[in-house]
């Protein structure tokens, strides 16, 4: 995280927006959070390379006594991911200048952070919503025949986490995560199942920003930011994303993924318009289909 300025800002004060910024712009990132983090270092390009090496079939064969076997050969598939650069800014009059400064910058650097948090979770967000692997409530074959009260429930997240262990997938902490939004939340809460291992906190305690609990070895992290989509007959899907370690990667150029923060003073003819700005340079990228469910479901409300 930087500040830059064109003229003096102390060094306190751009530590203090820095730090502003930054508690703007973390509680907005829930996908970013549990990607496979990868760093460019600066001046090597603008594109990271993922490894990701098969599994290897079991060695069922018995040794011959004194006789090696033949040499096991691994498997590396090489996924690429090239970053952009994404950013805003706004502008203020000559006030930047006068006793008000601290408040100007202060509010902006508020409501720019809130867009920035948004802007890096949406991409991150929208890159895993795209995979592959997609499960459609109730039973339904496409997104146009899923029912109007196809919610979200203990049997859906059930089949979701089976497909996880199915594919060998690990988990995070022990667990896997799912990504809700409220509307859905509000439905899942009313689940008997969910209510008999959440409501006395027979789960365990919640301890990632957002979680709300957990059912089948999934913790539950609620977002305003959930991706949805048009259904059949006016429905609204909600895209609840279920998925694993290592399924997902982030990646910056030497740490440019989180947002740097610019203020510009005045360099017109009349001093008047200073500039406030935030910008990032990152990607996201799926690593593993497999790793990954898109459960689509209905919301009552």
């Amino acid at each position: 995280m930087a500040t830059n300025t064109t003229t003096a800002l102390s060094a306190e004060m751009g530590k203090f927006y820095d730090k502003l910024l930054i508690e703007r712009t973390k509680p907005n990132l829930v996908y970013a959070d549990y990607g496979q983090k990868r760093n460019i270092p600066a001046g090597n390009g603008k594109t990271a390379s993922f490894r990701k090496y098969s599994s290897l079939a079991p060695a069922s064969t018995a040794l011959t006594e004194g006789t090696l076997p033949a040499v096991t050969a691994l498997t590396v598939t090489e996924l690429t991911a090239s970053v952009s650069q994404y950013g805003a800014y706004t502008d203020v009059t000559d006030v930047l200048n006068m006793t008000a400064v601290d408040n100007v910058i202060s509010d902006a650097t508020e409501i720019l952070g809130d867009q920035a948090g948004l802007t890096i979770d949406t991409i991150v967000r929208d890159v895993i919503a795209a995979g592959t692997n997609v499960q459609y409530g109730g039973g339904a074959a496409s997104a146009a025949t899923v029912a109007a009260t196809s919610y979200l429930s203990s049997s859906e997240i059930k089949k979701a986490a089976r497909t996880l262990k199915n594919n060998n997938i690990a988990k995070i902490d022990g667990y896997y995560i799912a990504v809700i939004d409220p509307s859905v939340s509000a439905d899942l809460m009313a689940d008997a199942e969910w209510k008999a291992v959440n409501q006395s906190n027979n789960g365990g305690a919640n301890i990632y920003k957002g979680e709300i609990g957990k059912l089948y070895g999934v913790r539950f992290i609620e977002s305003t930011n959930v991706k949805t989509e048009a259904g059949g007959s006016e429905i609204t899907l909600h895209n609840c994303l279920f998925f694993g370690k290592n399924s997902y990667g982030v990646v910056d150029v030497d740490g440019s993924g989180k947002p740097s923060l610019i203020v510009k003073q005045p360099t017109d003819a009349l001093d008047q318009v200073s500039t406030i700005g935030w910008k990032a340079l990152f990607t996201a990228k799926i690593l593993d289909q497999n790793g990954i469910v898109n459960v689509k479901v209905s919301a009552s409300a």
